[in-house]
């Protein structure tokens, strides 16, 4: 080991950093600022592949930023979601709050089991239109860490207000290279 493999790592970890302060800054400070002072969000689902190894708990950073803000939030572990009855706290902030923020980490992790389609069939119902709750009072992210590409995951084609992402390593790129940030001379 040299200690140009530790400057390695270290310019590795700047570019993490980097990664995650573009991706709160573009897509998820905007969005918080809107539900801070109560405004509709018209594009209130968000979902983004973080690869296993990204070194940052991007859960934690959207919660602490929610409290700076004061903003409700829930996390919906779909890990842990093994009956229709664990997502009651997901529904009851949903039903109950006005202008929150829902992170639903690993929502294609719903265990097998008896209720497995039931749990996924309620986790994206009230997104697939905006007849069932207030969508436009919610921002919901959806956070895997299995790679789909640049394709929408199949569990998440109904959500009408979706912006699938991908990687969130390809988080500048596209905002970088953007259409919307080029200027007409």
């Amino acid at each position: 080991m040299s200690i140009f493999d530790d400057e390695e790592k270290q310019l590795e970890r700047v570019d993490d950093t980097v990664i995650l302060k573009q991706f709160l800054k573009t897509h998820v400070a905007p969005e918080l600022d809107k539900l801070s002072k109560e405004c509709s969000i018209y594009q209130y689902a968000l979902g983004i592949y973080v690869p296993e190894d990204f070194p940052y708990n991007m859960v934690q950073y959207i919660k602490n930023d929610c409290n700076i803000n004061n903003i409700s939030h829930c996390v919906v572990p779909m890990a842990s979601i093994l009956r229709r009855s664990d997502l009651a706290q997901f529904y009851i902030t949903l039903l109950e709050k006005d202008y929150s923020v829902v992170i639903v980490e690993n929502f294609d992790k719903v265990p097998d089991g008896v209720e497995k389609e039931y749990i996924e069939n309620l986790l994206v119902a009230p997104f697939t239109d905006g007849n069932k709750v207030p969508c436009d009072r919610y921002f919901v992210i959806f956070i895997t860490h299995s790679d789909y590409g640049n394709s929408t995951p199949p569990m998440l084609e109904k959500i009408s207000g979706l912006k699938w992402l991908g990687n969130i390593n390809g988080v500048i790129v596209k905002s970088k290279y953007s259409t919307n940030n080029f200027q007409k001379n």
